[in-house]
Parts: C-alpha cells; structure tokens; sequence
C-alpha cells in the first residue's frame, strides 16, 4: 500500500477546508501571447474579427481561468481551434503561428527574449495562478513533518 502525504496543486476550492493543511509554493502569471509576423510585430492582432485560440481543456485548472476571463470580458472574437491540456503543447502550436493563447511566465521568458512569442496588449487579461502543496491536517510521521517544515521555510519566489 502507497500512503500519500503531499499533493503539489494549482488552488483548490475542495482543499481549502479543515482537513487539509496548505502552504503557498509560488504564483505565476498567464499572458495572452502570439507568435511575431515576418517584420517582427504580433501576428495576430485583437483589432483582427476573429483570433484564432490555442486554449486549455475545460476541465483544467488553466482551462477554466481562461474561459472565465473570455465569459466575463465577453470575448466572443477568439474561436477555438486547439485543445490541449499541456502549456509546453500550446506554446508549441502558438510558436508555430496556428494562433493565440495564455501561456505561464516561467514557461515563456527565453521566447520573449528571443522574440519567439510576443505578448498582446488586452486589458486585463494577464491572469494569475497559484501553486500550493496540501496535506492533511492531521499529524504525519516525523519525517513527512519534518519535509513539510523545510518547504514552510523556503522561499519559493521565481526569479
């Protein structure tokens, strides 16, 4: 039998009770990116009538804050063509110009310098994520205790 102590996790409603203890690992930002044209500009443009969207599955945690941002700003000009549940698939496809998407700062930063990736300016649409670790509020072997009070103490901030 596998005992499991720890879950490493986006934010969960369902984990934020009692039950369970959480420590905040780190938060990230997801920009809404595209790939540059032949001059070097963002191909796709939010001017454009329809924008070609490279976006999470529904049930994913990235998933579901995109399409509650595109809910709540009424952004009805992005048009799903691609679905995957995988940012490093995504960027791929958006790198390779099929269209736009939200993709997490720690993934894109060598594409933003390199002018890979080019991030749109839409109001308000930089969307936050945060990384937990969970575990159960009741008491863990000396060891589990002992990793879950070195993660405590870490500073988790990513340069």
């Amino acid at each position: 039998m596998v005992n499991v102590y720890f879950i490493a996790s986006f934010y969960d409603d369902d984990l934020m009770n009692p039950q369970f203890l959480c420590h905040k690992l780190f938060s990230a930002k997801l920009y809404l990116v595209t790939a540059p044209n032949h001059l070097g500009r963002p191909k796709f443009s939010l001017e454009d009538t329809s924008i070609p969207l490279m976006n999470y599955t529904d049930d994913s945690y990235m998933g579901k804050k995109v399409n509650k941002f595109l809910q709540d700003h009424h952004s009805d000009k992005f048009e799903t063509n691609f679905v995957s549940s995988m940012s490093l698939l995504l960027k791929d496809m958006i790198k390779g110009g099929y269209g736009v998407g939200w993709l997490p700062d720690y993934s894109i930063q060598d594409e933003l310098k390199q002018n890979q990736l080019k991030i749109m300016p839409m109001k308000e649409s930089v969307l936050s994520v945060d990384i937990y670790l969970y575990r159960s509020s009741a008491r863990l072997n000396a060891t589990s205790e002992g990793l879950w009070n070195f993660v405590k103490a870490i500073d988790w901030t990513i340069a």
